[in-house]
């Protein structure tokens, strides 16, 4: 059985301890005081909240460039769309 991960939107709470936390107040991940960047909380926090809404966007944009592809310049255009959004959902579903 698939696990799954802490539900989001997850915060970034920049401070003493530079946290990121779940709806709950759960604390999902901490970004290191020193040597870090500490955009990285609220870039890691932004990303994992539009990660559900940008794949479905993705898996639309193949299903619809699929049914379109009956003129040749469009068929080109949306050949090259649809093959970002392969790549880009592949990236997105690997495992880190």
């Amino acid at each position: 059985m698939e696990e799954k991960h802490t539900p989001t939107p997850w915060k970034w709470m920049p401070g003493e301890g530079q946290f990121i936390v779940a709806p709950d107040g759960t604390i999902v991940a901490e970004i290191p005081c020193q040597g870090a960047n500490p955009a990285d909380g609220e870039f890691i926090a932004r990303a994992v909240n539009a990660h559900e809404d940008l794949m479905t966007a993705l898996e639309r944009i193949k299903d619809l460039s699929d049914y379109w592809c009956s003129d040749s310049t469009l068929h080109t255009l949306l050949k090259v769309i649809n093959a970002k959004a392969d790549a880009a959902l592949s990236k997105a579903k690997e495992q880190p």
